[in-house]
This record gives structure tokens, sequence and C-alpha cells, in this order.
């Protein structure tokens, strides 16, 4: 439903039903989430699939997940890895984990992946495949430009007659084919997840830190990090995971006993990300990996 005059854009989702509305919006964002949070909670509770939110890939056989809140770097640091060669995307979003066979098998949620067309900040080879997709929001009018750190201000494309600029929006996306970055080689469709790194921002805390699966699920039920990570960025979010609906009691005690099994496969190590760059904080994870 669309063009309601004076009320707000609202989504509703109904579980015991699963039925899920869209109130005057016609944004695919809006549509995107809604529908990932009906599959997630329809599989939760017919398939036994525990869902997953985080940056994923896989590193010479070995799958993992960046795991953590606003302002602990995780965008810029998972294209850092993609700059490496033996790297391969697996999912970045949402995945689903499934259990058996002594694996703990995550399979990514979507063909293609919707993008923040902003990235190409972090990772420059975006910005022409970007030219291919389907995109929504993108600004065609120098005057919309809400891109405060812009590099080209001075020398902006749109000036010079480019009818548009995929960096200027915050909100502006697109549709990528994961296969376009790399190739067969360079996406997955499916990880054996052994290693989740839950990323906080602390400038008092170690830089790497293994925990124990008690450690672990205290972070991830509270759904922050310690430190200066989520200053003024509102409710803390349960397992980071803004598509675990609904948050009584019984739903999260049931994906905290799926973490506790995901953690009798995979190793979790806290990676603080202050005071380090992404280039640094690729090389430390890429060593965990293969160490």
């Amino acid at each position: 439903m669309d063009g309601v005059v004076g009320r707000e854009p609202h989504a509703f989702y109904h579980s015991e039903s699963s039925t899920g509305l869209l109130f005057n919006t016609d944004y695919y964002g809006a549509l995107r989430s809604l529908a990932l949070t009906l599959v997630a909670d329809l599989g939760e509770r017919l398939f036994d699939l525990h869902t997953v939110r985080g940056f994923s890939g896989d590193f010479q056989g070995r799958g993992f997940v960046l795991i953590g809140p606003r302002g602990t770097q995780k965008t810029p640091l998972f294209y850092q890895l993609l700059q490496d060669e033996n790297m391969a995307l697996h999912s970045n979003d949402l995945l689903f984990v499934r259990f058996g066979g002594g694996f703990a098998a995550a399979d990514v949620a979507e063909r293609k992946f919707y993008l923040p067309t902003q990235h190409a900040e972090y990772f420059p080879a975006l910005e022409a495949l970007f030219e291919k997709c389907k995109c929504e929001n993108v600004i065609t009018n120098r005057v919309d430009c809400e891109y405060q750190n812009c590099v080209n201000a001075e020398q902006c494309s749109m000036d010079r007659g480019a009818p548009y600029c995929f960096m200027a929006s915050k909100t502006s996306t697109a549709m990528l084919d994961p296969y376009w970055i790399g190739g067969m080689e360079r996406h997955v469709k499916r990880i054996d997840l052994q290693f989740l790194f839950l990323l906080t921002n602390d400038p008092l805390a170690e830089p790497l830190k293994e925990l124990d699966a008690e450690q672990a699920l205290q972070l991830l039920r509270r759904g922050s990090s310690s430190g200066a990570a989520m200053p003024g960025q509102g409710k803390d979010q349960p397992f980071y995971n803004p598509y675990l609906l609904p948050h009584d009691e019984l739903r999260l005690k049931q994906h905290q006993e799926r973490f506790l099994r995901l953690l009798q496969f995979a190793k979790v190590v806290q990676l603080n990300t202050a005071n380090q760059t992404p280039a640094r904080l690729a090389e430390r994870i890429k060593e965990m990996i293969t160490g």
C-alpha cells in the first residue's frame, strides 16, 4: 500500500499467521527486509534453520562471518578481505546455518546482493559493476548530494555532465550479481562455518581475544559491543540480527540454543577494531583462520 497522505511508512509482521504488510511505501529495501524476516521466522520454526546476520566468506576452504554493530569497521574490513585473491565472497547480510555430519553448513540467503552504492568507496571495482545493476534512489542532481566527505567535491562528475553519482546518496542501492566480482571462484553459495569474529570498538581492550561459549553468548544475546562502538545509536539488537522477530523470551532462548550449537563447530574470536586499520585487521583475521 502506498500514497496515503499524512501517514508514516510502516511494516507489520504477524508471526502466528506468517503475514507481513507494508504500509505507505514502495521502497524495495523495506520489502526485502520484511521478506527476509518472514523467511527467517518460518525457517527457524519449521526447518530448524539458524539465521545469522553478518558478512561472511571463505578463505582457503574455511568459512567465517564478521558479526557486530555499527562503528566497528565491519564494512571496510570485509572489502579489505575481498582484495585477497584467495578470499571468496559468501554473503553480505544473512546466512542460513544447518548442522550435520560434523559441520556447520552455512548457505547464502539471496541469489543477488542488495548493496548500498556507497560501498564503492571501499571496493572501487563495484562502481563499474553498478552500471549494469538495477538501482534505487541514485542521486541525479548535484544539489541533492549527501556525500560530505567526497574527495571530488571541487570537480563533481555531475557538474561535468555525468547523469548520476553512486556516491551521492546515503540510501542509494544496487542489486548486484556476486559472480560479477570475480566469477565462479570468488563467490560460493555454501561455506563450512568455522570462525565467528565478534567485532568491538574499545580503545581500552586487547586487540584479539578468543572467547568461550558463555562469553560469546553474553555478547551475542546483548547485541551491543563494549566501549565506544554504539554511542547514541538506539537500543541494542539481540544477536545483531534485525530479522529476528518476534523478540519474546521463548524465541530469544531458542536462538541462543542454536548459537550454542554453532559454537560446538566454530571458534569465536573477539576482534577489537579500535586504533587498527582495515588492512591490519584483515591480516589478523587471515592469520587466525590459517593458524
